[in-house]
Order: C-alpha cells, then structure tokens, then sequence
C-alpha cells in the first residue's frame, strides 16, 4: 500500500479522533485547554499528576528541571499503581509527564 499525505483540518483531525471510542477527548478542563488520551489513561490520573507537579513546584518556590520533575512524578505514581501493570507501563515512560508538563495552564517551561 502506498503512503499518501492527507491534509486535514482542525475540524476534520478533531471529529476524527473524536470519534474513535478507544480515544477520549476533554474538551474543557480547568487544568488543561484541550487534551485527548488512549486507556488505560483516565482523566483523574492525568489530573492526579498535574496537581502533584504543580504542588511539587510550588513547595520547591522555584523552578525545576523537567527531568528532575519527571522523575520525582514517574517514582511516585509507580509507587499508586504497583498492582496495574497496564498503568505501570505507561507511567513508566516519562513522556507522559513530559506532555503534561506542556499541555497544562498552570504550568511554564522555559528553554
């Protein structure tokens, strides 16, 4: 099969993936703008792990290294799930914390 490019839209891209029942769309959320996620993902740990980063900020009363961040996150939300290994894998990977970080309202990464 020959690769093809498609170009779409903002509102093509979104009624497709919304459409997809293994894809779950937050359209409004007071921590985050706009965000999509694929189980075994859920909204509150994705919430969960967006308050915990932004408590660890503020208690530290200055900036942070993002590998530092996701690495204090990755330690503790291993630690909430030992007996899921669906989660445990995903959490596992810092990605996760990375796009977070990024995808948040509260949250400033700088260069």
């Amino acid at each position: 099969m020959e690769d093809k490019d498609i170009d779409l839209n903002y509102n093509e891209l979104l009624l497709i993936l919304s459409s997809d029942y293994d894809i779950y769309y937050i359209h409004r959320n007071k921590r985050f703008e706009k965000l999509f996620f694929i189980e075994p993902v859920f909204e509150d740990l994705i919430n969960d792990i967006h308050d915990t980063s932004f408590l660890q900020l503020k208690e530290n009363k200055s900036s942070l290294q993002e590998k530092d961040l996701t690495n204090n996150l990755k330690n503790s939300f291993l630690n909430k799930f030992q007996r899921n290994q669906s989660i445990k894998d995903v959490l596992n990977e810092k990605k996760i914390y990375e796009n977070i970080l990024t995808l948040s309202r509260h949250i400033y990464k700088f260069d």
